[in-house]
């Protein structure tokens, strides 16, 4: 069996996607049973569980419950599931590389939204919504600053990117307005 680190595709603070065998081809009431002992654990709020591929994605609220206790809680039953599923072949050198770059990209991923949704727990909604803001400050000052410069082909672009961007967020908070 793989190392229990080695599983990990993603980690960053309440959210953590990790892939192994013994999820691959999991059947229905053992799903079940995993999702329900996982949803157990104070803070965990969602589990989904794809066997298909063989991977299992936990969210947690970290004010709840530490990074380090859902790691060691899930470490703790992989060990226990040591010779219950045959081991896979060794990956081939081109299957390290794939896995040794979606790693880094996960990791650059997750880094670039604690930089733009700052430190915490935050939805992917929240996330977007974060985005959109900071984009449409963006253009609209880009614009402003292409006027002021004399660059009027720049400030239709970038005016035109801010009203896009800002008709999409009006219809998405419609129930405000």
């Amino acid at each position: 069996m793989a190392e229990f680190k080695d599983c990990i595709r993603s980690l960053i603070p309440g959210r953590l996607r990790l892939r192994h065998s013994a999820v691959k081809g999991m059947d229905e009431a053992t799903q079940q049973m995993v999702r329900d002992w996982l949803l157990g654990l104070k803070g965990v709020y969602q589990v989904t569980i794809n066997p298909t591929v063989g991977s299992v994605l936990v969210l947690w609220r970290e004010r709840l419950i530490s990074t380090k206790t859902v790691l060691e809680t899930l470490e703790g039953a992989a060990s226990m599931m040591v010779g219950m599923v045959p081991e896979l072949p060794e990956p081939t050198e081109c299957e390290i590389k794939l896995d040794r770059t979606l790693r880094t990209v996960n990791h650059t991923i997750g880094k670039l939204a604690v930089k733009v949704a700052g430190a915490g727990n935050h939805s992917l909604k929240f996330i977007a919504r974060r985005v959109t803001n900071r984009f449409m400050m963006g253009a609209l000052g880009v614009s402003i600053f292409a006027l002021g410069w004399g660059g009027i082909g720049a400030h239709v672009l970038f005016g035109t990117a801010f009203l896009g961007v800002l008709g999409v967020h009006l219809w998405q908070h419609q129930n405000l307005v």
